[in-house]
């Protein structure tokens, strides 16, 4: 399921227009990604946890040329 058949989903179940809905579900992932940048976890329960995981840097190589 892609963000326009999530908002499509989101308008028909609480009798909202699509704008109304686009706008809600961009409300809502912006608080998440607000959260998440300032090193918080999210979690939602039933839903999942979202956190940012901090790695080391790696030496990466292009298949093409090794």
């Amino acid at each position: 399921m892609n963000k326009k058949q999530l908002i499509a989903q989101l308008s028909g179940s609480l009798n909202m227009s699509k704008a109304d809905a686009e706008r809600t579900f961009d409300t809502i992932t912006n608080t998440i990604l607000d959260a998440l940048k300032g090193d918080d976890s999210v979690k939602i329960a039933g839903f999942g946890t979202y956190k940012v995981a901090k790695r080391k840097a790696r030496v990466g190589r292009n298949p093409r040329t090794g």
